[in-house]
């Protein structure tokens, strides 16, 4: 059992770091985020002959390097959190101001308090996966920003020059979508395991090329040890139901506490589903029949969906 415990607070350009001690005092540090930094701070956290547990809040990219390069080393136990696991343990320990160095030491207390399990890296080439795939994910919402831009200037006899414009910037995006839709297929197809589940993935109804790409490069990253139920309650699809007294009975909605990536990816694969594979259609309108409400019978569906491709 760790001993000694270390919060470490990422931002784009600096670590804020806090060692708990065996005697409950905190030892601050700061750091550059940066490969020599994240060295740096290996080397100093492996100065003494105990095992440290580190926990950080996953933050977009910014930790993903650091937690690679802590992982590796042999004295560390490194976790990654969700940051409002790490925003409400704050909370519930009554901490009113928030500074990096502040943050950092909360992290270390959720450390020792609650021994949050080891973090399980994903493989380099899914990690790229993942990558590409959400970069096609966000030219796809650009996309579709500029032909609203452009129907929005085609309204007017003024807007020639602006539809030209938008003309082009559409055209090169399309371009860079395809581009990187092939490196994605390239790079699943050097794997054979990744290969086969993108087979399996496009053989359900609703999953294309551009679905399975996406879906593929979520799912990659998850550790194998995951079970179906933990993987919706990792999508945010698990239901939230509230209540309190005899009064209070609000409607079930899902907690969203998860990844929105891997909702979004679900809703249009859904949506075809519901119109063209029957047993899902089945499924989708008995839940209509039985009063329940259509946003809720689609989630219903998103959760089945999940569950089949697991």
């Amino acid at each position: 059992m760790p001993t000694v415990y270390a919060g470490i607070d990422v931002s784009h350009h600096s670590l804020a770091v806090a060692i708990l001690d065996q005697r409950g005092r905190y030892k601050q540090l700061s750091v550059a985020n940066t490969p020599a930094g994240h060295r740096d701070l290996a080397r100093r956290l492996k100065r003494g002959s105990t095992t440290i547990h580190v926990v950080m809040e996953a933050t977009s990219t910014y930790n993903l390097d650091l937690a690679l390069c802590l992982h590796e080393q042999e004295q560390l136990i490194v976790s990654v959190i969700n940051p409002k696991q790490g925003r409400d343990f704050a909370r519930a320990a009554l901490q009113r101001a928030k500074t990096d160095p502040l943050d950092a030491c909360g992290l270390a207390l959720f450390a020792q308090r609650m021994q949050p399990p080891a973090w399980e890296p994903p493989s380099e080439l899914a990690l790229k996966l993942r990558g590409i795939s959400r970069r096609i994910a966000k030219l796809v919402e650009e996309r579709t920003a500029e032909c609203n831009r452009r129907g929005a200037a085609s309204a007017t006899k003024l807007g020639g020059d602006v539809v030209d414009s938008c003309n082009r910037i559409l055209a090169a995006l399309e371009a860079e979508i395809k581009r990187l839709e092939g490196l994605a297929v390239e790079l699943i197809d050097s794997d054979p395991q990744l290969a086969t589940s993108f087979e399996y993935l496009q053989s359900v109804k609703g999953i294309g090329v551009r679905s399975g790409i996406g879906l593929l490069g979520e799912i990659s990253c998850l550790p194998e040890s995951m079970q179906p139920a933990q993987w919706v309650a990792l999508a945010g699809l698990d239901p939230k139901p509230v209540q309190s007294g005899s009064s209070i009975h609000p409607p079930w909605r899902i907690s969203r506490q998860g990844s929105s990536h891997l909702r979004r990816l679900l809703y249009m694969p859904m949506l075809v589903a519901t119109q063209h594979e029957p047993a899902i259609k089945a499924c989708f309108d008995r839940l209509l029949t039985r009063g329940k409400p259509r946003r809720l019978a689609q989630c219903a569906v998103m959760r089945r969906m999940l569950h089949a491709i697991w």
